[in-house]
């Protein structure tokens, strides 16, 4: 008997969900999530909704920049809004604020490509985002700034 060994590359796999009302969205909460999938040479992006699906393969070798950029969603703008004009009957509705700021926050990352192209993810976690950008430039050997 022969054994015979292979060797598996690793494979990571990020999983990012923007914060409630990214969009409009009649049923549901207006979030996009995206699974992405890293190998050796590439990334794949799975996005639902599917329409809201920018590029599904990545190649690192293709990658010009990674900028991650922040956003509050319209949803938490309104709300925060609401909570600043109920400050004049209630004046410790003040507290709401930044509750629904902090709420809607979006990290938007997006990924320049060569063609002039980009990707845009969304993450409502700092974490989450801090990591996947620090793999995808590691991957595409982008310099850090």
């Amino acid at each position: 008997m022969s054994d015979s060994v292979e060797i598996q590359t690793a494979k990571k796999e990020y999983k990012l969900r923007s914060a409630t009302g990214t969009y409009i969205a009649a049923l549901g909460k207006g979030r996009i999530s995206n699974t992405i999938t890293m190998d050796e040479e590439k990334m794949t992006i799975q996005t639902k909704p599917e329409k809201k699906s920018t590029i599904p393969v990545l190649y690192y070798e293709d990658i010009t920049d990674v900028r991650v950029s922040k956003k509050i969603t319209g949803y938490y703008i309104f709300y925060m809004a609401v909570a600043l004009l109920c400050c004049f009957a209630a004046p410790y509705a003040i507290v709401l604020v930044p509750v629904f700021a902090w709420l809607g926050m979006n990290r938007i990352i997006t990924i320049s490509l060569r063609s002039g192209n980009q990707a845009v993810l969304y993450s409502g976690s700092k974490k989450d985002a801090e990591e996947f950008v620090a793999a995808v430039k590691n991957a595409a050997k982008l310099p850090e700034k």
